[in-house]
């Protein structure tokens, strides 16, 4: 199933004002979401459960990918939430990339990734985490394998010719080590 949040007017960071959010600690210290659409439809993300972050990559954005990929991930059984969509900057970039900072290729990918939109999404399922990285492949999209989002989606021709094609893969899909971080990063900048 997927969630779309409803299409209006954003705030300055690019949530749909319609969202109502609520970041709680609880006894156990599981941090939790709730999210709120004007139809009235609710939903519980809790950071510790089966629940991952993806972003819709500047390449794939630019040739209107969005449905393609969410349908492989819905093909597997899970939840697609689509949080926003919306421009990175640089702050952003050095969050989710903080392990190559300072090396020289790392310009390339803030460009890249701050070229245009990006849409933000989350995905809920048992093993999420594990399945989706497996689904969506091996970093260089040349050399993923068929049947993976990005050795299926790869576009030899490079939509984006000024950036290198290992760049233009597609998709970015939370690591296990980082998933935790980066949920609460992005849905703290999307719905505060």
């Amino acid at each position: 199933m997927r969630i779309r949040l409803p299409e209006v007017q954003a705030n300055s960071i690019g949530a749909p004002p319609s969202i109502v959010s609520e970041l709680r600690t609880g006894d156990n210290d599981r941090q939790t979401f709730t999210l709120t659409t004007r139809q009235g439809v609710q939903r519980e993300i809790c950071i510790d459960s089966d629940v991952t972050l993806g972003i819709i990559k500047p390449d794939a954005t630019t040739r209107g990918l969005e449905d393609a990929i969410y349908s492989r991930i819905e093909g597997l059984g899970f939840d697609v939430i689509v949080l926003a969509r919306r421009r990175l900057i640089q702050e952003d970039i050095d969050f989710l990339y903080h392990a190559h900072i300072g090396k020289p290729y790392y310009p390339e990918i803030v460009a890249f990734m701050t070229s245009t939109e990006v849409e933000i999404f989350l995905v809920t399922g048992k093993d999420v985490v594990s399945k989706l990285n497996q689904i969506v492949g091996f970093t260089d999209p040349s050399k993923a394998q068929t049947n993976t989002i990005r050795g299926d989606l790869y576009a030899k021709d490079r939509v984006m010719p000024q950036f290198p094609n290992i760049y233009q893969n597609s998709i970015h899909s939370s690591s296990s080590d980082r998933v935790r971080d980066e949920l609460a990063y992005f849905l703290r900048l999307i719905l505060s």
